[in-house]
């Protein structure tokens, strides 16, 4: 934050210094929710194997679970444990980045 003895300017970095910190406590709760469905997802995956009989439906069942619980669509369902499982499985400095509140090149948000 610069320091001014302008106080509209210096009342503007305040609110852009807890702006920024907002974002970061955001993106750090947001890693938390997409780790929480990759877990979802690898339960699935624990009790049934991909491309086995009944892993379909299975997997339409978790999507229905998660949709009526959480009070989203099937397809919003679908794509956080997709999104989640991603994150976890084959991106994890994106997802440490997100948790960090950075991107994923080391910035800050």
């Amino acid at each position: 934050m610069a320091i001014h003895t302008d106080p509209y300017a210096a009342r503007s970095d305040e609110i852009v210094d807890r702006r920024r910190q907002i974002d970061r406590a955001i993106a750090a709760l947001e890693a938390e929710k997409a780790e929480l469905c990759g877990q979802h997802v690898e339960l699935l995956l624990a009790e049934i194997r991909p491309g086995a009989d009944g892993y379909e439906a299975a997997e339409r069942s978790m999507f229905a679970e998660v949709s009526a619980e959480l009070h989203i669509t099937r397809a919003a369902s679908a794509r956080a444990l997709g999104t989640g499982w991603s994150l976890r499985d084959r991106f994890p400095a994106t997802l440490a980045a997100l948790r960090a509140g950075r991107s994923r090149h080391g910035t800050s948000r």
